[in-house]
């Protein structure tokens, strides 16, 4: 059975096992300030946006799960 990744963003709880693809940029909020954002695209397809707080959580939990890989 695979692990679990989970991680809570302001949307709810999200499994990070059934990602494909995460695509993390910086967008601009207005010509001054930037906002991280995360881009999800899903096993089955679908893509779904994160911004502001809840990317930096994703990009945290992505990054502290496959830098550190746990046998």
């Amino acid at each position: 059975m695979t692990q679990p990744i989970i991680c809570q963003t302001r949307k709810g709880w999200i499994n990070l096992v059934y990602v494909r693809k995460v695509c993390l940029h910086k967008v601009y909020i207005n010509m001054c300030k930037q906002q991280p954002a995360c881009v999800i695209t899903w096993c089955n397809g679908d893509t779904e946006a994160f911004f502001g707080k809840d990317a930096e959580v994703i990009a945290q939990t992505w990054k502290d799960r496959f830098s550190n890989p746990k046998t």
